[in-house]
């Protein structure tokens, strides 16, 4: 199976595209580096908690414009620059975001070198839309083989999972 030490994500209001590459064991990550705008801190917020309850740290980087095309790709060429080092396998989870974030952010990966995939949550599968960096062939898809559970579910929301208390009866 194909694993990746680090998953960059792009935040958006849909959790689960970035939820669930993490509920595999076999796919998690060690890390993840959250892309956000601000408009997506809160968003952002709820999905670390989660993340860090399932073993996998995180570090938030704040996109300030999302519709500037140009500075968000020279940016993305500087994060990675902060993150790359050559024992360390780096991917692109270009599901969420806006488009031209992840068009950027493909772009940008695409320029490195380095894998981007997509998380279909309909089919419960990971696509891969990049080649291998070391053999240059096609990566296989991936189903996912997540262990998932409301609470985490709801929480990667911002929701709670309320607890049941006794019934109460209608009194007549």
């Amino acid at each position: 199976m194909t694993y990746f030490d680090i998953h960059v994500c792009l935040i958006s209001g849909q959790a689960a595209p970035n939820l669930l590459p993490i509920l595999d064991n076999k796919f998690k990550p060690k890390k993840a580096i959250f892309l956000v705008s601000p408009q997506m801190k809160n968003q952002a917020n709820y999905l670390e908690k989660v993340f860090k309850e399932k073993g996998v740290s995180v570090s938030q980087e704040q996109i300030t414009d999302i519709f500037n095309f140009g500075e968000m790709s020279d940016y993305l060429l500087s994060l990675f620059e902060k993150y790359e080092e050559p024992s360390i396998s780096i991917a692109l989870n270009v599901t969420g975001g806006t488009k031209l974030l992840a068009i950027a952010a493909q772009n940008t990966f695409e320029l490195i070198g380095k894998p981007v995939f997509y998380v279909d949550t309909d089919e419960n599968r990971i696509v891969f839309i990049s080649k291998n960096e070391k053999k240059n062939e096609w990566i296989s898809d991936i189903e996912i083989q997540a262990k998932n559970n409301l609470e985490h579910y709801l929480s990667s929301y911002g929701a709670k999972l309320l607890q049941r208390g006794e019934p109460i009866l209608n009194p007549q």
